[in-house]
């Protein structure tokens, strides 16, 4: 998508046009509220390359991975069910045909406010300790970053529950 496009105008569905690479491989690499992220690469065990950025996801229907992906213009019936499930016009329509691993290609759609391509190394693996000893993606007591210190009845590690005692984490 061109820098300083007209979102008033109704939504930008020219097909997305990738910077020359080899990004054969796609996943989702991260979905938060607000946030579709999706990682290019050609071999996505250690790294990607490429990052498309939806801000504002609206509609998704995406694989969770997927290859060679051929972007196209939406159909008129993919452009009227967004419009009708969001209420209005979304800032960017992208439609893309994929393998997804089966027998058939599968077919993706995503309305968001803005896309942002992205090219860069992105790499998906730790490189060591902190220098506090913390390993990349951890908390100070060894949790993964953002996991929560209870669990589902509402106990903290170590506290009875259901008659018996959690181990401590790590």
């Amino acid at each position: 998508m061109e820098a300083g496009q007209d979102r008033s105008a109704g939504p930008v569905e020219q097909p997305v046009v990738l910077p020359e690479g080899s990004w054969w491989d796609w996943d989702v690499f991260s979905w938060h509220p607000g946030e579709l992220r999706l990682a290019a690469g050609y071999d996505l065990s250690y790294h990607h390359g490429l990052e498309l950025v939806f801000a504002d996801p609206l509609h998704v229907r995406c694989p969770a991975g997927f290859q060679d992906p051929v972007f196209r213009a939406p159909a008129p019936e993919e452009r009227r069910l967004v419009e009708r499930q969001c209420g209005e016009p979304p800032g960017v329509l992208v439609a893309f045909e994929a393998d997804g691993g089966g027998a058939e290609p599968v077919s993706g759609l995503i309305a968001a406010g803005s896309l942002e391509v992205r090219v860069g190394l992105v790499l998906r693996y730790g490189r060591g300790a902190e220098p506090d000893g913390r390993r990349p993606g951890q908390e100070s007591d060894g949790r993964p970053l953002g996991s929560c210190r209870t669990d589902l009845a509402g106990h903290s590690p170590g506290q009875e529950s259901g008659g018996r005692t959690a181990p401590p984490p790590g």
